[in-house]
């Protein structure tokens, strides 16, 4: 689940920047932003806290499934829900101490949806991942909100 805060510098929210938390324990930063000026292409960056595992921080993209539901820039302001697609990876670095670490190298797929209402976009996701060495995929279902500008 995620907060995001939109609309401080573009009216169509090419840009976002928000908290998320999810179910496996993750509370971290997140930002959204679309690549090269195409409003349903974006690139999704998350770097956080993972509760009881280390930290963590993803690199993903995002499309929008339903690009009639976007006005002329962004899914933005007054916009019906738009579902989205995702696919990245996730860097998780555990252990107590550096000497210790473990760095775990994941790969998800998923699916959401963006609300955008006024200067907020709330969202929900949820992703399959797994590790990319030895393979055992989990699902994980997050979300959060993100500032807008």
């Amino acid at each position: 689940m995620g907060l995001s805060l939109l609309g401080f510098a573009q009216p169509s929210g090419e840009k976002a920047v928000g908290v998320l938390v999810s179910k496996e324990g993750l509370r971290a930063l997140n930002g959204r932003f679309a690549l090269g000026g195409n409003p349903y292409l974006n690139l999704a960056l998350t770097l956080g806290y993972d509760r009881g595992r280390g930290y963590t921080a993803g690199l993903a993209f995002q499309q929008y499934v339903n690009t009639a539901v976007c006005g002329s820039g962004a899914c933005g302001r007054g916009s019906a829900i738009a579902p989205y697609v995702e696919g990245g990876i996730r860097v998780r670095q555990s252990g107590a101490e550096a000497s210790q670490a473990a760095v775990d190298i994941l790969g998800h797929l998923g699916g959401g949806l963006l609300l955008p209402v006024g200067p907020v976009e709330a969202f929900a996701q949820a992703n399959v991942y797994t590790a990319l060495s030895p393979a055992k995929p989990q699902l994980d279902i997050l979300g959060g909100l993100r500032v807008r500008f």
